[in-house]
C-alpha cells in the first residue's frame, strides 16, 4: 500500500498568517529623528508620500474617535502639573514598578532597547489604579450584555488560542469611559514612564486602537502567543481580578528568560509563564509595542483586559507602513493560485515592501522584514536568498518559532535536510504548545533519515506526531500523519481509524480519503 503524507503542503499550513513583529535597536535614543530622516531619504518618493499619507489617515482617525492633549501654543512639550486637572479629570502621579533590558550579556530576543527608549525602559507596571473597580466592571459588563464577541483563535500563527474581543468603538459607555477617564490619565502617564521618549511629551501620543479582550478557560481561548505590535506603546489595563482565572498574565518574553538557570545559554529557550504580571484590577501594564510579549495561558476562569494601542503623532513610522503593505501583500499571494503569474506579481511586490521596510531602519529593530522577505523569496524559489534572510531572522530573534519554521523550509528546499531538522525543533523549543511545529518536524525527520521507510525512522517520527495530537487531538495534518505512520509499521487498523479522524476534522481532505480507502481495501471492507 502507498499512503499520502501531507509533506509537499507543510509550509502554507504553518506560515501562511504573518503580522508585523519589530526587534531591537542599539542605537541612542537621541537618534531617532535624525536616523529615520536619514533612511527615509532613501525611499522612492511615491512610498514615502503613501506613509505619510497613512500616517495622517491615523491621526485624524484616532483624534476623530479618542480623547488626547493638546499642545500649548509656542511649546514643544505639553505641561503636566500634577497636582491639577488634566484633560478632564484631575490627575494624580502615578508611580510605577520599572523593568530594564536585560542587555549585552544576553541571548535572547531584545537584549537592548529599540528606538525611542532607553536601557532601563522594558516594562512598566503601574501599582496604582488607572480605573475603579466599579469602571472596570461596567466595561466588561457592556461587552457581555452584547455578546458578540469575535476573533477567538485566529488565523495567526500566534494567535490560535487567543481570546475573543470588542473594539472599545462598538461598545459606546466604554468608549464614553476610556475618554473621559482613561485617557486623561493614561497618556502623562506614558510619557511619566518613558520620558524623553517622545519630542513633544505626552501630546504626541494617540490612541489607535483599543480592544477588551475576553480569556475563557472553558472556551479553549486561554493564551495568545509571542508576537509584536505595530504602535510604539503597548498599554494592558486590567478588567477583573488575578484571582478570577488561574494562570495567566502580560509576559514580557526577555523577562520570562533571562535570570532563569541557563536563560543566556539556551538560543530557543522558550518564556516562562510564572515570570507574566498578574496585576489588579485597574492597574496598567506599559511596553514597547515592538518587544516580543503574549498573553500567558489561563489554566481556569476568565481573564478580562483592555489593550491599548499607541502611537506617536510627530513621527512617520515608514518602516512599519511598508511591513503592513508588505504583510498584505504576501497574505493575498499565499491565497492565490501557487506558481500563477498573479502569485508571482504579488511575491515580488511584497519583497519589495519588505526591502522597503528594511531601507527604512526594521533591522535594526525587529526580525519581521527578515521573516517576510525570506517567505517571499522561497514562494519564488529563491531558496538561497530566502535562507540567509531568515538566517538574518533568527540571529536577531532566536525564539520566533515562525521564522525558525520558515528557515526549515528553506533548508529543506536546499537539500539541507539536517539543517532543516534543527531549525524545525528549535521551532518546538521557541513554542512548545505548537502541535503544528510538531507535525513540520516529523514530516522533516522522515525527509532526512537514509530510509525514510524504515521502522525506526517511522516510530521516531510517529513520536513526534504523537506530541503534536497530544497538544491538539483534532489537527487534522497531525491525524494524518500519524496514521501513515502507523500503517507503515503494520497497524493498518488504527491507521484507518486515524484517517477517519482526520476526514471527520476535515471531509474534503483527499489524502485521508485516499488512505482510508487503502486501508479498508486491505481489510477486506468498503468506505461508505
Amino acid at each position: 500500500m502507498n499512503f499520502c503524507s501531507v509533506a509537499a503542503v507543510w509550509l502554507s499550513v504553518h506560515a501562511s498568517a504573518l503580522s508585523p513583529h519589530p526587534r531591537i535597536s542599539s542605537r541612542p535614543r537621541s537618534l531617532r529623528v535624525a536616523s529615520l530622516r536619514a533612511l527615509v531619504t532613501d525611499l522612492d518618493e511615491d512610498t514615502r508620500r503613501l506613509n505619510e499619507a497613512s500616517h495622517r489617515d491615523s491621526l485624524a482617525a484616532s483624534e476623530g474617535s479618542f480623547f488626547h492633549l493638546e499642545k500649548p501654543a509656542g511649546s514643544s512639550r505639553t505641561p503636566i502639573d500634577l497636582e491639577k486637572p488634566a484633560g478632564s479629570g484631575s490627575r494624580t502621579p502615578i508611580e510605577f514598578d520599572c523593568y530594564s533590558f536585560p542587555g549585552d550579556g544576553y541571548r535572547g530576543t531584545d537584549a537592548n532597547p529599540p528606538t525611542p527608549f532607553g536601557p532601563d525602559q522594558m516594562a512598566r507596571v503601574s501599582r496604582t489604579a488607572l480605573l475603579t473597580a466599579a469602571e472596570c466592571a461596567s466595561m466588561v459588563d457592556e461587552a457581555e450584555s452584547n455578546g458578540a464577541w469575535s476573533g477567538g483563535g485566529r488565523s495567526a500563527h500566534y494567535a490560535a488560542r487567543a481570546g475573543s474581543s470588542f473594539s472599545i468603538t462598538d461598545l459606546p459607555g466604554a468608549l464614553r469611559l476610556l475618554n473621559e477617564r482613561l485617557l486623561p490619565a493614561l497618556l502623562p502617564a506614558i510619557d511619566d514612564a518613558f520620558p524623553a521618549a517622545f519630542d513633544a511629551g505626552a501630546s504626541s501620543l494617540r490612541l489607535q486602537e483599543a480592544r477588551l479582550v475576553k480569556y475563557n478557560a472553558s472556551a479553549g481561548q486561554t493564551e495568545l502567543g509571542m508576537h509584536r505590535d505595530g504602535p510604539v506603546v503597548t498599554a494592558t489595563v486590567a478588567l477583573n481580578a488575578p484571582s478570577d482565572y488561574g494562570g495567566g498574565g502580560t509576559l514580557v518574553e526577555p523577562l520570562g528568560i533571562f535570570g532563569r538557570e541557563g536563560g543566556r545559554g539556551s538560543a530557543h529557550e522558550a518564556a516562562d509563564p510564572a515570570a507574566a504580571f498578574r496585576v489588579e484590577r485597574g492597574r496598567a501594564v506599559l511596553h514597547p509595542g515592538n518587544v516580543r510579549h503574549g498573553g500567558a495561558e489561563i489554566h481556569s476562569g476568565v481573564r478580562y483586559i483592555l489593550v491599548c494601542f499607541i502611537f506617536d503623532a510627530d513621527a512617520v513610522d515608514h518602516d512599519r507602513l511598508c511591513l503592513l503593505r508588505a504583510n498584505a501583500l504576501l497574505a493575498r499571494a499565499l491565497k492565490a493560485s501557487k506558481g500563477s503569474t498573479y502569485a508571482r506579481e504579488l511575491l515580488a511586490a511584497a519583497a519589495a515592501e519588505f526591502g522597503n521596510s528594511l531601507l527604512c531602519g526594521n533591522a535594526d529593530k525587529a526580525e519581521s522584514a527578515h521573516v517576510g522577505l525570506g517567505q517571499a523569496l522561497l514562494e519564488i524559489g529563491e531558496a538561497r536568498a530566502a535562507a540567509d534572510a531568515l538566517e538574518a531572522a533568527v540571529e536577531a530573534a532566536p525564539c520566533n518559532a515562525h521564522a525558525l519554521s520558515t528557515l526549515a523550509a528553506a533548508r529543506a528546499a536546499l537539500g539541507d535536510r539536517r539543517g532543516a531538522c534543527d531549525a524545525a525543533r528549535g521551532a518546538c523549543d521557541a513554542d512548545p504548545r505548537s502541535p503544528t511545529a510538531r507535525n513540520n518536524l516529523g514530516l522533516l525527520m522522515l525527509a532526512a533519515a537514509d530510509d525514510a521507510s524504515s521502522a525506526d525512522a517511522q516510530a521516531e517520527a510517529m513520536g513526534v506526531f504523537a506530541d503534536g495530537l497530544a497538544l491538539d487531538p483534532d489537527d487534522p495534518e497531525l491525524l494524518l500523519n500519524t496514521g501513515v505512520c502507523v500503517a507503515e509499521l503494520g497497524d493498518v487498523s488504527a491507521a484507518a481509524q486515524l484517517f477517519a479522524a482526520a476526514l471527520e476534522v476535515r471531509p474534503s481532505c483527499a489524502r485521508a480519503k485516499q488512505n482510508l480507502a487503502a486501508c479498508l481495501e486491505a481489510l477486506g471492507q468498503t468506505q461508505t
